[in-house]
Parts: C-alpha cells; sequence; structure tokens
C-alpha cells in the first residue's frame, strides 16, 4: 500500500528500476524511477533514484534532463550529494568534458571512501581509471583500477564485472600480455546474469 508507506513503495518502485537498468530497458527505468520519486522524494534514498534515472536518461539521448533530475536532487548535505556529483562526473566523462568529470569523480571518491561507500567508491574510481587512461596518465590509470578492483572484491556486487575494462586497458595498451590476459580471464568467469554484465565482460575482453 503505497499510500500506508510511501518510502517503502518507493524502494520497490527502484528496485524495479534497476533491474530494468541492468537490462537496459531504459524506458522502463524512468517509469520506475519517476514513481520511486514521486512516492518518497524528501527520503535520503532519493538521491539514489535520481541518479538511475538520470544514467536512463542520459543513455536515451536526453542529457539536458540527466543533468536537471541530477542538479534538482541536491540535499545540501554533502555525504547525500556525493552519490549525485558521482553520478554528474560519469555522464560529464561520456560527453568528453573530461576536466569536470576527473573533479567530479574525483571529489565523490574521496567522500565516498571516507564514509566506507565501497561500492560507489568502486565505480568513480573505475570511470577515473578510464578517465586517466584517455588522458595518457597510464600510471595513475593502474591505481585506480586496482583501487577499484580491491574494492570491488569487498562487495561482492554485480559491478565488479565492469572494473575489468578499466583494469585491462593499460596493460593491453603497454603489450603486456600476461598482465591483459590475466585480466580478460578473470573477466571471462564473470556470471553473466544480465544485460549489463555482458556488455561490460565483452567491453573488456575486446
Amino acid at each position: 500500500d503505497a499510500d500506508a508507506d510511501p518510502v517503502l513503495a518507493g524502494m520497490v518502485a527502484h528496485r524495479n528500476a534497476y533491474h530494468a537498468l541492468r537490462m537496459l530497458r531504459d524506458e522502463d527505468v524512468v517509469a520506475w524511477a519517476r514513481r520511486a520519486l514521486a512516492l518518497a522524494p524528501g527520503d535520503p534514498l532519493a538521491v539514489g533514484w535520481a541518479s538511475t534515472l538520470a544514467l536512463s536518461l542520459w543513455r536515451l539521448g536526453r542529457a539536458d534532463e540527466a543533468f536537471a533530475v541530477l542538479e534538482e536532487a541536491h540535499t545540501g548535505d554533502e555525504e547525500l550529494d556525493a552519490h549525485l556529483v558521482g553520478q554528474r562526473g560519469w555522464l560529464r566523462f561520456a560527453g568528453d568534458d573530461l576536466d569536470r568529470a576527473r573533479a567530479d569523480l574525483e571529489a565523490a571518491a574521496a567522500i565516498e571512501l571516507r564514509t566506507s561507500a565501497l561500492l560507489f567508491s568502486s565505480i568513480r574510481l573505475t570511470l577515473l581509471s578510464r578517465l586517466q587512461y584517455a588522458r595518457g596518465e597510464w600510471a595513475d590509470a593502474v591505481v585506480a583500477a586496482e583501487r577499484a578492483l580491491a574494492l570491488a572484491s569487498e562487495t561482492e556486487h554485480p559491478h565488479a564485472a565492469f572494473v575489468w575494462w578499466s583494469a585491462v586497458a593499460v596493460p593491453a595498451a603497454r603489450g603486456d600480455w600476461a598482465t591483459a590476459d590475466a585480466y580478460a580471464r578473470r573477466a571471462a568467469a564473470e556470471p553473466l546474469d544480465a544485460t549489463d554484465r555482458t556488455v561490460a565482460v565483452g567491453m573488456a575482453l575486446a
């Protein structure tokens, strides 16, 4: 009963959004994430729901809406808003706005590491590693990827499949095939229980 417990109903709606996200069904994500936000807009969990919504809006080509959602969701609480800043960094990186993406990802990772948000700090470091690789900062990219791998291994979360995409980049570019192949084998061992994992592992193996 959404009226009796809107926060619980919002959590259920977001869980549906998350499952749709993993299957790359972005129209469904938008519908469910908007429902979650409508049910409990003031709940601290809403920053995560807004981040999910923004990612799918971006993937649907609605970048302006995505950034607007993130901006409107800010609470003024640094620790809560780190989630939004990190998501903005992801979208800025995807849009080749590398300098502002770096600032966002580094800021979010620092806060999330301090608050032991292992999953989200791993995501920020994964993306930061790819950004550093793209900028030719390969030594820094290796460090960030190794930190992301260590954090992902502690969380035992599906995000771990995405870390290989960053970890394999520098060894492959340097011609260190022993290391690259070792990472690729570990990526290939990931369970492919959702479309997003299949894509992530495929990117690492490529």
